[in-house]
Formats: structure tokens, sequence, C-alpha cells
């Protein structure tokens, strides 16, 4: 009787689950979906975003009227060479347009079109836009015929030029190529088996996770009407699915994580019918125990009334030594369970986890810090030319040297992703860590390997933590810093500017 009376709590328990568990289920689901979506399009829209962005503010800073002129007339040599290197080494380029107020234009590649007015075109942004990347709607163009047979629409990012005295002389434009910008969505998976695609404010669908889909599609304007304030979710009654939305303000874009409600049902579903299996399977173990313990007690009372006599009953004694044998060894798993969560295999420093939970740290202390992104020169010509076993020999060597190079009281080394390093400097001493970062590289670039003509060397990007800044804004002005080291001739270091 005693045992069914502690029994009683245990079916309460299970009852109680089973009526709030799809409460439960509903709220994990929005909140897996949620976090999705804003880490979708953070990492694989925005970013992108932003590299187009950091492409004009290096264009416009170095043309002028007179560059653009000499251009226009195939003259200048050196606005060519910077052209002919970005189109072809980003991704999401296809061609460069050129332009000046009265419409004379030249493009890259080369293309000779009679009768295109570039004044004229939908992409065209008004004259009023200063300082300010514009995103066409996806359409139609002439242009995009002649270099791609693949994409019948395409969007045009593209920013008007003005002088010192404020007068617009002329425009820069690129042709977005999606295709090559959805590549970032194919290897993401979506949970509950939906699908994340990007629309602009039409409806059109510019880019979908499933490359097999077909992405001539657009999305209800009813989900553009409905997608108010930068994320959120809602159902859709006649689709009879949940949609999950982020929104960006330029590009006016759209982000949509779409699940069909027979998934989520099933996925709810399931969990009573398992709490149900799991009730009867501790039912049945919660008999078996009674009996055993019914026996245990039973050897417990005869150990007690043994040692009442003074009889040493010492059989356990080997049973407890294991258990506490056992209990230092899961401690030791446990421990280094912790420290593989967050090192890098390969490299054996702090991963990207590792790295986000030191700076939110720093940040909530509002400690002064310096911050380095470290990318290897030419690592993907090192990987096809020697093979993947060599390029992880040279990660595995800058790790290891710049370890030994940076002093652990104010360094820490992180691996960012692929072949980028991140140094986390604790302190102002920038001059200690110029000093290190070079000795650095020195190193990597003396070092001689068995392999013929293989050189390795890295590019840097420093910057400093104001007050005032997000740790996203240090990342960025780093990767400025990074990026303008490349630009130089690589194998450099290079000071984000104040």
């Amino acid at each position: 009787m005693f045992m069914l009376i502690a029994f009683v709590p245990f079916a309460i328990l299970a009852l109680w689950n089973l009526n709030h568990i799809k409460a439960d289920r509903n709220h994990s689901f929005n909140e897996s979906l949620s976090r999705f979506t804003h880490n979708t399009t953070k990492e694989n829209i925005n970013r992108q975003v932003e590299d187009i962005a950091l492409v004009f503010t290096i264009l416009t800073n170095r043309l002028s009227p007179d560059g653009l002129d000499k251009y226009i007339n195939n003259t200048n040599a050196m606005l060519g060479t910077i052209i002919s290197s970005i189109v072809p080494s980003l991704p999401f380029f296809n061609v460069a347009i050129l332009s000046d107020v009265e419409g004379r234009y030249a493009t890259y590649p080369p293309l000779n079109l009679g009768g295109y007015n570039v004044l004229t075109r939908p992409w065209y942004p008004d004259v009023k836009r200063y300082n300010e990347i514009h995103y066409s709607e996806p359409y139609q163009d002439d242009l995009s015929e002649k270099y791609s047979t693949s994409t019948p629409q395409t969007i045009t990012v593209s920013k008007n030029l003005f002088d010192e005295g404020m007068n617009k002389y002329g425009n820069i434009a690129f042709d977005l190529d999606l295709k090559a910008m959805s590549k970032a969505l194919n290897s993401i998976i979506v949970p509950f088996e939906g699908r994340f695609m990007v629309a602009a404010s039409s409806g059109t669908v510019i880019m979908i996770s499933n490359a097999k889909e077909n992405v001539h599609m657009s999305v209800p304007g009813e989900w553009i009407r409905r997608s108010v304030g930068e994320e959120g979710h809602f159902y859709d009654e006649k689709s009879r699915q949940y949609i999950f939305y982020a929104t960006l303000s330029n590009p006016s874009w759209t982000t949509f994580t779409v699940v069909d409600k027979a998934l989520y049902d099933a996925w709810v579903d399931e969990v009573p019918a398992a709490l149900i299996y799991m009730f009867i399977i501790s039912f049945t173990v919660y008999l078996v125990l009674v009996f055993i313990v019914r026996f245990y007690v039973r050897d417990l009372m005869r150990s007690l009334y043994l040692l009442s006599n003074g009889i040493d009953y010492n059989e356990k004694k080997k049973d407890f030594e294991n258990l506490y044998e056992n209990i230092k060894k899961k401690n030791k798993d446990l421990t280094d369970a912790s420290r593989l969560s967050t090192e890098d295999a390969l490299m054996c420093i702090g991963n990207r986890r590792k790295l986000d939970e030191e700076l939110e740290r720093i940040a909530q202390e509002n400690s002064p810090f310096w911050l380095a992104i470290v990318d290897l020169d030419n690592f993907k010509t090192i990987n096809d030319t020697y093979g993947h076993d060599v390029g992880d020999s040279v990660l595995k060597f800058i790790s290891k040297s710049g370890t030994s190079v940076m002093d652990e009281n104010y360094a820490s080394l992180y691996r960012y992703g692929g072949e980028e390093l991140v140094v986390l400097f604790k302190g102002s001493d920038f001059g200690t860590y110029l000093d290190a970062l070079e000795t650095w590289r020195i190193v990597v670039a003396q070092r001689q390997w068995r392999e013929e003509h293989l050189r390795v060397t890295f590019s840097c990007g420093i910057a400093e933590y104001q007050p005032g800044d997000t740790i996203q804004s240090v990342l960025k002005r780093a990767d400025e810093a990074l990026y303008q080291a490349k630009s130089e001739g690589k194998n450099r270091i290079l000071r984000a500017p104040l």
C-alpha cells in the first residue's frame, strides 16, 4: 500500500506534463525558428550586404570626376585595375557600370550595347540620394542577358558620386549575381524541414535555401505587409504555413523561414505518445524497483543485525570503491568535454564560441582591449596546389607559432573561421601588441617548407576598442583594416583608424 501511495505523485506529475507539453513544444518551436532566422539573416545575408557596402566605400574614396572621365574614355589604368580585380574576386558581382551625368558609361567586363541609356535604367537612383547605396527591385535587363543566361532577372546596387561641392558627377553600379549569393544558403539546414528564402519588397524571391526549387517565384504580398518590425512570426491560414521573418532596412529585403503546419503538428503530437510510452516504461521499472528495494532493505537489515552483534560485514566495500572511481572518471570526462567545446580541434586554440564568450565578458566589464584579425594570404591556392593535408599543417604552424610568440598574460588566440584567426589583447599597450604581431608575421614569412615553392604569409588588421563601441563595430574596423592590408599587397599589418 505504501508503494502505491508513493506512486501517486509521479502519476499526477505525468498527467500535468501531458496537459502542458503542447504549450512548451510550441514555445520551443517559435524560439528555435526565430533564433535560426535571426542568425541566418545576420551571418549569410547581412554579411554579404556589409561586404558590398565596404566595396563602395573603398571605390568612392578613390574616385574623382577626372578619374571617372578617364576610365570611361579607357585611359585610367589604375581605376581599371581596381575594377577588374573586384568583379572577378567577389562572387556576388556580375558586372560593373560606371557612368557620368551625361549618360556616358563604361562596363567591366567591357560590353558594347547599342542604345543602352544608363540614365533611364530602372535601377538608376534619384539624384537626391547622397552618400546612400541604392538597391533596385528585381528587373529584366538587356545588360544582364549579355553576361548571364541563367538569371533572367537581376538586382543592381548603385551609388551616386558627388564632388566636394556636392555636385553630382556620376554613378557607380554593380549587377548582383543572385545565384552566387544564394550559394551561402546551400549548406544551411533549416529546422523542421523548412525553407529559408529572401524576398524583395515586391515579393519576388531572390535567394532560397533549396537550390533545386524554382527560384522564379514570389511570396504572397500579405507576407510582406505582415512583416512589421525587425523580426517576428505569424501563421498563414491560406497556405497552412508558419512564417518567421527578419527585415533589412537597406536593401528593403525580408528573409523568411517557412515551415508547413503538417510538419509542425507531427512534431508536437509525437511528444504525448512518447510521454505515454515513457509512463508505461517508468511504471514497469518502478514495479521492478519495488521488488529490488524490498530485497535490498532485507539485506540491509541483515547487515545491521550482524553489525549490532559484533560481526564485521564488509562485503560491500569493493562496490563503494568502484563507485568512487566511476565518479572521478565522470568528472574528468566532463572537464575534457567542457574544454573541447571551447577549443578548435585542429589548431588547439580557442574557437569562435570561446571568443564570443570572452568578448561578451569584456564588453560587460567595459575593459580596454585591442582586437586583431589575421588572415592567411592565398590560402585557397595552397590547398588547391599542395592539398588539404599541407593546408592543415600550415594552419597548425600558424597557431603554434602565434601561441609561442604571444604572452598569455595579455594575448589570447582564437580561430575565427576557416583560415582567419583573432588575437585579443587585453589592455592598451599598442606598441607591445604590434611588436608581437610583427614578430609572428616575420616568423611565418621566413619559415622554410618541405614543399617546393611553398611560401606562407598573413595579413592583419588591428583595431582598438573605444568608449561607446560595440563588439561588432570593433570587429568591422579590424576587418576593414585587414581588407586594406590585402589590397596593399598582403603580408602586412595595418591599424584601423580611430
